[in-house]
């Protein structure tokens, strides 16, 4: 696990990106963090999960699908098995996955690369109350 932070800060909350790949962790970290928001990084499905559990400060997560150990389909499941209101935004490069990704529990579903104002938006929207001035 891999913990940035920089600049403006989202108080107590932090952003789960689980994604194998890291150079697209390190795209969307990116864009987080010039956001406002603090990260933790999983490279599995089954990291995702034990950070959902023992991490209740973690306010939002990004999820990819394709990822060793344990899918995102899987990963989604059991997280929001542990908090049913924790937003899980599903990023793919695979459109056709869009159906199997709400049935697992998904809150949105976005196609790689997502671009700056969307990762802004999802911030307002599912952690702005907690967004320091």
């Amino acid at each position: 696990m891999i913990a940035v932070q920089e600049e403006k800060k989202i108080k107590e909350k932090w952003v789960l990106i689980a994604e194998d790949d890291y150079m697209a962790f390190w795209l969307l970290s990116r864009q987080v963090c010039r956001a406002g928001g603090r990260v933790l990084w999983a490279q599995n499905g089954k990291e995702a999960v034990e950070l959902c559990l023992s991490n209740p400060e973690i306010g939002l997560v990004f999820m990819d699908i394709n990822m060793p150990v344990m899918d995102g389909f899987e990963a989604t499941v059991k997280i929001k098995e542990i908090a049913f209101d924790l937003p899980v935004i599903v990023l793919t490069a695979f459109d056709y996955y869009q159906d199997k990704a709400y049935l697992a529990g998904c809150d949105v579903f976005l196609s790689k690369p997502p671009v700056n104002e969307q990762i802004e938006a999802f911030l307002k929207k599912y952690i702005k109350h907690e967004i320091a001035e």
